[in-house]
């Protein structure tokens, strides 16, 4: 039976929702990023003639060379051979399901309403977490962490947070178009939950966005924003009594002083981790020390002692920082790759009318959020989280070329 364009488009936003929907559970949003990569093979061979004249197409293929060619680079000098030959036979497989999504997505109808079921997903994200902060267990019964961080449906681990606030603009955007009210008690509810996570950098990256947010309203929106930020303030006094807000609040801060020594106990130890993978760039400028094999390669580089290690009492796997993971694993090579991206998706973005930036402004303002060079971060090229940002990039370029004159001709 031949299946119809738009049974091709249902099924298609089915799966990149699932990619949301179940990142919180066992094994993450790989298997359904695994789906719509083969669902893009089949693209690239039955629309071979045509799928390349669409723009965006054209420059995902621009972003993963940008990543891809470090990672064959550092392959020979790796620490962790077959690490780097997996993680790289993986961003391959990625590229067609960011073809997958640019092919389905360039459609607003169903751009918006997958914005419109991912900020339904986090808005009961947001109620679970609450549920399990006030009653010890959300909803599925999980309880919460470590002097009471509050997890979600998340478990045991720090993703929930990062989710919460960089979804935050996506969330933010697709409520104004409904309700003010509505966007503000998100915001305000979003704001409460990312505090409780009690995982800073979050702190951060929600801070970020709120900013980011305040200077893309539209000017009668502005006391909306203001009201929002005075309820923030109130909620921040009373979220201040969570044993876990209180304790990352009150550690860094107790004897702080301007030195070193005080400066990494304000940012967790990582400092150590950051100088770390310096060394391991110097020592291998052209191709780092091989994708994935941050690990492999740590003990043999780190200063002694190292604070981090000592803190946390395990192996370091990574560097808790995107740009300092790509440094070290893939050298300066990597981080250029990384930098020219950046440069290009502004480029791209700037060279649109402003209808078609505002159409993709959820999806830039959530990838800036995640990618903030001034903060901690996840690694880039991680199962859980690089499916995300390959769904933020690849929705901003789709969403950029949809409706716009000449898009086949565009470059």
């Amino acid at each position: 039976m031949r299946i119809t364009e738009n049974q091709f488009n249902t099924g298609v936003f089915l799966l990149t929702f699932m990619v949301m929907a179940w990142a919180p559970f066992f094994g993450g949003p790989r298997l359904f990023s695994f789906l719509l990569a083969l669902v893009g093979i089949g693209l690239l061979w039955k629309e071979r003639a045509t799928i390349w004249q669409q723009p965006a197409v054209r420059r995902l293929a621009v972003i993963f060379l940008l990543l891809g060619i470090p990672m064959l680079i550092s392959l020979p000098g790796s620490y962790d051979v077959k690490g780097t030959l997996v993680v790289t036979c993986l961003l391959v497989l990625f590229f067609p399901m960011g073809v997958t999504l640019v092919r389905v997505f360039r459609n607003t109808l169903w751009r918006e309403r997958l914005t419109l079921w991912i900020a339904i997903l986090v808005s009961f994200w947001l109620v679970d977490g609450l549920i399990q902060f006030i009653f010890g267990r959300d909803l599925l019964g999980i309880p919460t962490y470590n002097l009471r961080r509050v997890v979600g449906i998340f478990g045991d681990n720090t993703h929930f947070g990062v989710y919460l606030a960089t979804l935050t603009p996506l969330l933010t955007l697709a409520f104004l178009k409904r309700s003010r009210l509505l966007t503000a008690t998100a915001i305000i509810l979003t704001a409460t939950v990312v505090a409780l996570t009690g995982i800073r950098h979050a702190w951060v990256m929600f801070a970020l966005a709120c900013a980011l947010l305040f200077f893309t309203y539209p000017f009668r929106h502005r006391v909306l924003a203001l009201g929002t930020a005075a309820g923030i303030a109130c909620l921040a006094v009373a979220v201040s009594f969570s044993p876990i807000v209180k304790h990352k609040v009150d550690t860094p801060l107790s004897g702080f002083e301007w030195n070193l020594e005080g400066i990494d106990k304000f940012l967790s130890r990582r400092l150590q981790l950051w100088d770390t993978s310096i060394l391991m760039a110097n020592a291998h400028p052209f191709t780092g020390i091989g994708v994935q094999a941050f690990r492999e390669a740590y003990q043999q580089y780190e200063r002694n002692p190292s604070p981090y290690k000592r803190s946390i009492g395990s192996i370091v796997n990574h560097a808790h920082h995107a740009y300092f993971s790509v440094l070290a694993e893939s050298g300066y090579t990597g981080l250029l790759g990384l930098l020219a991206i950046w440069v290009l998706l502004l480029r791209w973005y700037f060279g649109y009318p402003r209808v078609h930036r505002r159409q993709s402004l959820p999806f830039a303002l959530s990838l800036l959020v995640a990618m903030f060079p001034l903060n901690a971060q996840p690694i880039l090229y991680s199962g859980w989280w690089f499916p995300v940002l390959l769904l933020l990039a690849a929705l901003m370029l789709a969403a950029l070329d949809d409706g716009a004159p000449g898009t086949d001709e565009k470059t």
